[in-house]
């Protein structure tokens, strides 16, 4: 498989995680969880933008 066909599978499962992350950054109350919650966006952010730019 090449990179752009990785691409279309990997950018679905980040929005997919970006999305139920989201939820839980909204429900979560426990300040541990919250945070790691909050990793897990920035990350899915940082590599969804990452794909996305043209090299």
């Amino acid at each position: 498989m090449n990179l752009q066909q990785y691409k279309k599978i990997i950018l679905p499962l980040l929005a997919i995680l970006l999305i139920i992350s989201f939820y839980f950054f909204f429900t979560l109350t426990d300040p541990i969880l919250f945070w790691i919650d909050v990793a897990v966006i920035a990350g899915c952010i940082f590599f969804g933008r990452k794909l996305l730019k043209k090299d």
